[in-house]
């Protein structure tokens, strides 16, 4: 099924759960996932002849697949890296790159540690994280670096 991403156990690989975006169930979509801890990322997107639309970076339960909380200036063709209190992201439909807590607000939002503009998309592209630094190359031809 296109619009479904099923997470495997890793001893048995058998089916845990499945997840569709919510808010458009139909559509066919393109998912990337990471993970820290017990929360798994998946960035998402669907595809209008040919351009990323409406990406959003979901935070779910790895035990459950139940959604935790979830982004709208970050996913699409883009995934995140993690660290094990930090998710880095950004977008192939938006110009920031973000550094969002694993853990939400007290209201369920996600609780946003920094986001910073750069000069271009994050198309197909996913953070690098090596020691203290976040790096990441962008549709402008920059490999942007972050502390």
């Amino acid at each position: 099924m296109p619009n479904t991403l099923v997470a495997l156990d890793q001893k048995t690989g058998q089916e845990k759960w499945r997840f569709s975006d919510p808010t458009r169930p139909k559509k066919g979509m393109n998912a990337t996932a990471s993970a820290s801890g017990d929360k798994v990322f998946i960035s998402t997107t669907i595809d209008h002849d040919g351009m990323p639309c409406g990406a959003r970076l979901f935070c779910l339960d790895d035990a459950t697949g139940k959604i935790l909380w979830h982004h709208t200036s970050a996913g699409g063709w883009t995934g995140s890296s993690c660290t094990p209190d930090t998710v880095i992201c950004g977008s192939s439909t938006d110009v920031f790159i973000s550094c969002l807590a694993t853990e939400a607000n007290p209201d369920g939002s996600p609780m946003i540690l920094w986001r910073t503009r750069v000069d271009g998309i994050f198309q197909e592209s996913i953070p690098a994280i090596h020691g203290d630094r976040a790096f990441i190359l962008c549709s402008d031809g920059n490999v942007y670096a972050f502390e």
